[in-house]
């Protein structure tokens, strides 16, 4: 197998185990593959169950970082900013959600707790 094909064949591949290094085409067979071969627990939380799949994952490409991570989700990167305190800590779907909730006093930045009046779009 040459070179140029082996890295077709991994870049297609869209979960790769990176403690023995087998493929798999999608998230079910790959979470079924850390369970058995790893004995490594996955939770009935969504969040949790993606974030774990997504750090055993080596083709991984979406966030190479942790700090870029959105505080609520740990899925997607950070992209917004709060009104009133300015800080930037999750990603626009988190925000949108914070942003309506009916109750005016949980609509509170997760990190100084200050009422949320508004959200900005950052682009990078």
């Amino acid at each position: 197998m040459s070179l140029k094909s082996m890295y077709n064949y991994v870049s297609e591949t869209k979960y790769k185990c990176h403690i023995c290094t087998y493929s798999y085409d999608n998230t079910e067979e790959f979470s079924k593959h850390i369970t058995y071969y790893h004995n490594i627990y996955l939770p009935e939380n969504k969040i949790i169950k993606k974030w774990i799949i997504n750090s055993f994952n080596i083709n991984n490409k979406n966030i190479t970082n942790d700090e870029d991570l959105c505080v609520i989700c740990l899925d997607r990167k950070k992209t917004t900013a709060f009104f009133r305190c300015g800080h930037k800590i999750c990603c626009l779907h988190c925000a949108k959600e914070i942003l309506h909730v009916e109750n005016k006093d949980d609509k509170k930045c997760p990190i100084c707790r200050k009422i949320v009046g508004g959200i900005l779009r950052i682009y990078e």
